[in-house]
């Protein structure tokens, strides 16, 4: 328990650090900020987001969190009406790479045709980059499957969901992407992207294939990739912006 508080003290004290630092900066260079996009708190929430996924990842390799899993994923298990389950397969089959591959190609070359290369180059970046990770992560982490029940098979390893992280980088991602293309309709992005990135990880957890700290740490890995990857289009964007501004003035 002293080591959890002693985490949770120094993640705070971080998070502080990086609200303050972040203030200043908005306060300072209001336009800058601006420009690149920085919002309150975005700092603070890749650093939480970032956090704990490699706390969950330390967990996943050093087994601590294997009662904790055991016990949610039963409960969870004497919930769900077998009724249900059918759903379950489907959302998980939304996120299936037979799915996202042809999805993510055709709202590509949509936003191409849009002459919105940037968002497209995001979106297929953003993807990639997602897809690699979970080949690396699940590399480094060799976690056995749950196998609580009888379930469909699923190779490789458990950690993390390879599911729910690229469906949650597509889905924030989009959020970010249809936000600068209709502006309007971005609540409405946001809270269908939010809803299919939460029920693809609970299918997962629902179908017994993952624990929930896989689903967990796939979320934050997930939100954090896209999150990354926004913020750099917006870095290039404004340093594309002054230069074109400087070679105006000259």
């Amino acid at each position: 328990m002293s080591e959890w508080l002693e985490d949770g003290l120094a993640l705070l004290l971080g998070i502080a650090g990086c609200l303050i630092v972040e203030h200043r900066f908005r306060r300072r260079w209001p336009a800058l900020a601006e420009a690149a996009g920085v919002r309150p708190g975005m700092t603070a929430l890749l650093i939480l987001l970032a956090v704990v996924a490699i706390d969950l990842g330390e967990d996943a390799i050093a087994g601590t969190s294997s009662g904790v899993d055991r016990e949610l994923l039963l409960r969870l298990h004497a919930l769900v009406p077998d009724a249900f389950v059918p759903y379950f397969s489907l959302a998980t089959m939304t996120a299936s790479w037979y799915a996202l591959v042809p999805g993510t190609v055709v709202l590509t070359l949509l936003m191409f045709a849009r002459r919105r290369r940037s968002e497209a180059v995001l979106l297929a970046a953003t993807a990639t980059a997602a897809a690699l990770s979970v080949y690396l992560m699940k590399s480094v982490v060799d976690r056995q499957r749950p196998a609580l029940w009888p379930t469909e098979y699923d190779w490789g390893s458990s950690f993390p969901s390879g599911h729910t992280l690229v469906a949650t980088a597509i889905a924030v991602c989009l959020v970010f992407c249809l936000g600068r293309i209709a502006p309007r309709a971005q609540p409405g992005v946001l809270a269908i992207a939010l809803a299919w990135a939460g029920l693809v990880g609970l299918s997962r957890l629902v179908l017994g294939v993952h624990w929930p700290t896989d689903v967990a740490a796939a979320w934050c890995v997930g939100a954090v990739i896209a999150l990354l990857a926004c913020g750099t289009l917006r870095v290039f964007e404004l340093r594309a912006a002054v230069q074109r501004t400087l070679r105006a003035n000259n």
